[in-house]
């Protein structure tokens, strides 16, 4: 397979074009495949064009690559695959466990371990990489995150601002709730929107969620996170009120910013999210989880849906600022 050839098929499989320059020039020759099976010794860690084609394409192990978001690049001196990621977050390394990749979503035997391809080279060629799955995941775990070989196009992981805003945003929304059903009783709509949305934002943020997934869930964290500042605060918004005027009036803006931050995720940054991520797949040639049709009516009612944003944000207080 020729350089050209291989770049046409990238780009129709959605890798970015500087992962593509970096396949081509790291991509091992069939003499090099050809000596390391005579000697016996692992295979290099990047395979040829031809290799990466038909695992990719053909699917020899079964295990659907192109249908998780991947391409399929190599492997680790044991077996486990190693993947670019094409969908969630582009250009990205990822190790796959071998030996659960069949029983299981591939997404959930993968560890992100390189920014690029670049950052995995170099770090295999310092001698400090991890040498498959099991050791990346078991760094990763410690680190309380993905392992940090990273270039310049890191992942956006949250600082510890970010994470103090998301705590304390679920901690004041919880001591709020539970003022709330103390006031109202249990009923199923107060678990439906102050518990479901919340917990599936933070269910969201872990490894097994792609990057501009993990950005979103912690965008509604944090977000909430500020009302529980502003909360506090009733000089800030002062006319924020109105979710049940029988609440302390701390509990009842917390309440509404919540309520409000809710609606905006709903039914603008969510929408806009998943519809655009699909055209994105179409575009790639990948399989993607909405039709063309189906995306461009999301986007369209979603527009019209965020036209209502600005008097819903009024009628919720937050206007004036101060």
């Amino acid at each position: 397979m020729t350089d050209r050839e291989f770049t046409a098929w990238a780009s129709k499989r959605g890798v970015p074009q500087n992962a593509t320059e970096a396949i081509l020039l790291f991509a091992a020759t069939q003499e090099e495949m050809r000596e390391a099976y005579d000697a016996m010794a692992p295979a290099p860690p990047i395979y040829t064009l031809a290799d990466i084609v038909e695992m990719t394409d053909a699917d020899p192990y079964g295990i659907s690559p192109r249908e998780n978001g991947f391409i399929w690049i190599g492997g680790c001196p044991n077996g486990d695959p190693i993947a670019i990621d094409v969908t969630g977050d582009p250009g990205t390394v990822w190790y796959i466990c071998h030996e659960t990749m069949h029983g299981r979503p591939l997404r959930e035997v993968s560890v992100r371990v390189a920014a690029d391809l670049s950052g995995l080279i170099e770090g295999m060629a310092k001698g400090n990489f991890p040498f498959d799955y099991f050791e990346a995941k078991d760094l990763a775990d410690r680190a309380g995150g993905e392992i940090q070989h990273e270039s310049s196009d890191a992942d956006p992981s949250p600082n510890a601002v970010q994470r103090h805003l998301a705590w304390s945003g679920i901690s004041a929304l919880v001591v709020a709730t539970l003022s709330l059903v103390l006031l109202r009783g249990l009923e199923w709509r107060i678990f439906i929107l102050f518990g479901v949305p919340p917990c599936f934002a933070a269910a969201r943020t872990g490894l097994a969620a792609t990057r501009g997934e993990r950005r979103v869930a912690w965008a509604f964290l944090a977000a909430i996170g500020v009302g529980a500042i502003v909360s506090k605060f009733p000089q800030l918004f002062p006319n924020l009120k109105g979710f049940d005027r029988r609440l302390d009036p701390e509990h009842d803006r917390m309440l509404t910013w919540y309520t409000a931050v809710y609606l905006v995720f709903a039914f603008g940054v969510l929408p806009a999210f998943l519809f655009l991520r699909a055209l994105r797949k179409h575009r790639a040639g990948e399989p993607a989880e909405f039709s063309r049709l189906t995306c461009y009516m999301g986007l369209f009612t979603a527009c019209l849906l965020c036209l209502g944003i600005p008097g819903l944000l009024m009628f919720f207080g937050f206007w004036p600022l101060m």
